[in-house]
């Protein structure tokens, strides 16, 4: 079968070569995948004697793998042995490690009665899983498991619910912030409906985020802005007005506080912008930002402002509270249902209150001031900072003139005034 493969030529082949010569790869790699369960199960009989230090070494040490799909491959030279009929339908490519993969991983999860079930079933299970692919499979193996146990999927679903995980961390190499979660059917699909919510209302296919890439990773690009505004819709500014002890109703559930957090920046960025020397860190975390994110963050964020002077040492620790009060944004509501911008839709409370007079610069006093505060879009309101967009209001009219880079000048009265107009 090998040399069958090696005497192909790629280069002239046609789709009925191709497709032949992929069945004859899935059967030799089949064969590859049970030759090496068979090394790592005798390896880990070594270790178990004293006489190796077992399979999960043997691979990453002489196979040249990483720790995770060493764990995984030791998984399935257990279940293997454990199951032989999927062993068998393995070695001769009728079924990939995918799905042993998939049988492996349900039997973890599964109870002891839903794991002996498919234990049992393991013939009828290969059969299976040579006419289906591993997601399929998957749910095959899944509904074993939930039938085995008789009591609903009940069992399952607290096994999901425990199982439920959310890690976050940074990554050293881009200063990229991840999370990778996994979570039971209940909680991942009011999640997911949120989501898809929030990217309709904030984000419609006319108003995407001019960081919005082209092509597939578009929708997972609106995805995450979706979530930051879920996450931090729930750092309302009301609770800065309100008691949270009295008088709330038995079982209310209350709202978590803003998260403050810090970020040390030197004096000469803060006045006037980056240098050779600039230090703009976010504490916690250790990433840096550019200033004019920096300014835009202080507008909806319990951002405290940590300056140092030339030689690091620390001049001011500034005042957080620099968020708009729930009267003021109650004001605000009053007068915009929308974002300031015209024509732009996105309602009030999807939000954010930019600050006209900025944290930082050389004239800006971060003052948190009716006459000084206008509610825009999250893309608008990256265009205010980032883009550079030059902002003034007019205290009697509020009418909002705006100034864009290029010189051209916009006025935006406030939508009130637009709708009886």
């Amino acid at each position: 079968m090998l040399a069958t493969l090696v005497a192909v030529d790629v280069g002239a082949a046609g789709e009925v070569e191709l497709g032949a010569a992929m069945r004859r790869l899935r059967r030799v790699r089949g064969w590859l995948d049970t030759f090496e369960a068979q090394l790592v199960a005798r390896s880990d009989e070594l270790g178990r004697a004293g006489q190796g230090r077992g399979g999960e070494s043997l691979l990453i040490r002489n196979g040249r793998v990483s720790s995770q799909l060493a764990r995984r491959t030791v998984r399935r030279a257990d279940v293997l042995t454990e199951a032989p009929a999927l062993r068998d339908a393995l070695a001769v490519g009728a079924v990939s490690s995918g799905h042993v993969d998939v049988f492996s991983e349900a039997t973890r999860r599964a109870s002891a009665t839903g794991r002996a079930a498919l234990v049992d079933r393991q013939g009828s299970l290969a059969g299976l899983a040579a006419t289906q692919s591993p997601e399929e499979f998957a749910h095959i193996c899944r509904r074993i498991t939930v039938l085995a146990d008789d009591d609903g999927g009940l069992s399952e679903f607290q096994r999901q619910r425990r199982a439920t995980r959310l890690r976050r961390f940074i990554d050293d190499a881009t200063g990229m912030f991840n999370l990778h979660g996994q979570f039971d059917p209940e909680l991942g699909i009011r999640i997911w409906r949120a989501i898809d919510h929030t990217v309709q209302v904030n984000y419609p296919p006319d108003q995407h985020p001019d960081s919005t890439p082209d092509g597939p990773d578009a929708a997972d690009h609106l995805a995450a802005l979706a979530l930051t505004d879920i996450v931090t819709a729930a750092f309302t500014d009301d609770a800065d007005d309100t008691d949270d002890t009295d008088g709330a109703r038995p079982g209310a559930i209350r709202r978590p506080p803003r998260g403050e957090f810090g970020v040390i920046v030197d004096l000469p960025t803060l006045v006037g912008g980056l240098h050779a020397r600039s230090i703009i860190e976010i504490d916690p975390g250790g990433v840096s930002l550019p200033v004019d994110t920096l300014r835009r963050l202080a507008c909806h964020a319990d951002l405290l402002p940590i300056v140092l002077d030339g030689h690091g040492v620390t001049l001011d620790v500034g005042r957080a509270k620099r968020l708009a009060t729930a009267n003021q944004r109650r004001a605000l509501r009053a007068m915009y249902p929308t974002c300031a911008i015209t024509d732009c839709s996105v309602p009030f409370d999807h939000c954010e209150i930019h600050h006209l007079n900025p944290f930082g610069g050389p004239t800006g006093t971060g003052d948190t001031n009716l006459d000084q505060l206008s509610p825009l879009c999250s893309r608008h309101h990256h265009a205010a900072h980032e883009g550079h967009w030059q902002l003034h209001l007019d205290p009697a009219t509020r009418t909002l003139t705006i100034t864009l880079p290029n010189g051209t000048i916009h006025t935006h009265p406030p939508p009130r005034q637009r709708t009886a107009a």
